[in-house]
């Protein structure tokens, strides 16, 4: 269903532009004598008239914006389309979107991360929230008209399509030893042979989200052209409080709470007088289809002797087409100690089996109320057990938060910041180049145990051989565009 989409189908997407374009240039014939070719018209005409100066109100947001380090790096600018941002999903329709719907939607979602992104932006920049929303809509225009008249052209759609998937990040994290073979035999030991610390703690999500917005799923979720699927905000908030993972943690100081990341007097740091899980919803390509998948972090108090003041564990969650869970997999917020844990029954890729550099779990994981067994200190994984085997005299809620709050975090002046600087490492960490140092996510490089980037719509099938997904129906092209 998939080809190269033409410059005549970009044109017709953009039908407004091409027809003022047409009207702009049409000339009448007043003689049969030839006439010098007229100047090109400029297509900041009609509905266009007063956007002619959009290319440097970009260029001017964009120097204030490198000037005082506050690039929001969540998402990535479209080299040569500052109204436009990507990631590595978005980006890996490049050479299939086929017709005028498929190429719409696709750049109407390049401009809706942008705008997304370009509101912390202008947030951490001190902005007055009314000049600030002045701004941002300015801007919002800017970018669709700029859209319309620049994307029609060929030359430029092919610069898009050569632009648009985002850099490889240039490091590797490496992983000290390879012992998949013994990783999965402690997997296996009995409960009671862990250390269990100087106290055992259960964390689990406080209810707030009403569940039962999930009970006509999958036939409550619809699909748009490129296959996303498609909730409401209520159900999304839902969904991530359904498989949100309880935390049992070997309790031994402040360091193994869950905590807040926040600029405190002292600069970045954790406040531990919170206890929130951070939550965010992202999509992969597995088995013919477009997955859900819910990325949770928590965050700790990191030791005095660390390269950076926080550090975290990412835990994952896919979802098959059904919206049933298909796997889970783990790591550092570094993007270190990458593991899997199959939900459904999977089989690993052969070469990645012969590499000797795959940890999956050696049995299936539970499909609901995943308990994570996390360590002291180090807060490695140790296990994923059912529900029922967390015994604990100890318990406590975590807030469910967006992952998008880190991106403005309060400061005692009344501002905000993001918690991470613009190459997506931790703010203010002197420290960066440090493989230990967290990571925003969409910033985590291909390591030795992991092939490709982690948020690569493609790493699942790299881990595991796909199975064929059946997939759910697909929205009107009307309904997207309400």
């Amino acid at each position: 269903m998939f080809q190269c989409v033409s410059g005549a189908a970009v044109r017709r997407v953009f039908s407004l532009s091409a027809a003022l374009l047409v009207s702009a240039c049409s000339t009448v014939a007043t003689t049969t004598a030839p006439s010098p070719s007229p100047a090109p018209a400029s297509p900041f005409t009609g509905f266009f008239k007063n956007f002619s100066t959009c290319r440097s109100e970009f260029d001017a947001i964009e120097a204030r914006i490198a000037e005082a380090g506050v690039r929001e790096a969540s998402f990535h600018v479209v080299p040569g389309f500052a109204y436009l941002r990507t990631d590595r999903m978005l980006a890996s329709f490049r050479d299939q979107v086929s017709g005028v719907d498929d190429v719409w939607e696709w750049t109407r979602r390049m401009r809706e991360l942008e705008e997304e992104a370009r509101d912390y932006e202008l947030m951490n920049l001190g902005i007055p929230n009314p000049q600030r929303a002045d701004l941002r809509a300015r801007l919002a225009d800017c970018g669709r008209v700029l859209a319309a008249i620049e994307l029609a052209d060929d030359a430029n759609w092919a610069k898009l399509q050569a632009a648009v998937k985002p850099a490889d990040q240039p490091a590797a994290v490496t992983e000290a030893a390879f012992d998949p073979a013994q990783w999965q035999r402690d997997y296996l030991a009995p409960l009671q042979a862990l250390p269990a610390g100087t106290s055992m703690r259960l964390w689990a999500p406080k209810p707030v989200e009403d569940l039962r917005l999930l009970d006509q799923l999958p036939q409550a979720v619809e699909l748009n052209v490129l296959q996303y699927p498609s909730m409401t905000n209520s159900a999304w908030r839902a969904l991530a409080e359904r498989h949100a993972p309880r935390l049992w943690i070997e309790t031994a100081s402040e360091q193994d709470l869950p905590a807040a990341p926040a600029y405190l007097p002292q600069g970045l740091g954790a406040d531990t007088g919170q206890s929130p899980v951070y939550y965010q919803i992202g999509y992969t390509r597995f088995g013919g289809a477009t997955l859900v998948q819910i990325t949770y972090v928590a965050w700790f108090k990191a030791a005095a002797s660390a390269p950076a003041p926080l550090e975290g564990l990412i835990w994952r969650v896919t979802l098959d087409a059904a919206m049933k869970v298909l796997s889970y997999d783990s790591l550092r917020a570094s993007g270190q100690d990458h593991r899997w844990y199959p939900v459904q029954p999977l089989s690993p890729q052969p070469d990645r089996l012969a590499s000797g550099q795959l940890y999956v779990a050696p049995e299936l994981a539970p499909a609901t109320g995943a308990t994570l067994r996390v360590a002291s200190g180090d807060h490695q994984l140790r296990r994923v057990v059912p529900a029922a085997q967390a015994a604990s005299a100890k318990t406590g809620e975590y807030e469910l938060r967006a992952y998008e709050d880190l991106y403005a975090l309060p400061l005692a002046d009344g501002n905000t910041r993001s918690l991470f600087g613009p190459d997506g490492t931790l703010a203010t960490t002197a420290r960066a180049a440090r493989p230990e140092v967290p990571r925003q996510t969409g910033h985590h490089a291909p390591a030795d145990v992991t092939p490709l980037h982690l948020d690569d719509p493609y790493v699942l099938e790299a881990v595991f051989v796909p199975v064929p997904q059946q997939p759910l129906r697909t929205m009107q092209t009307a309904q997207l565009r309400r």
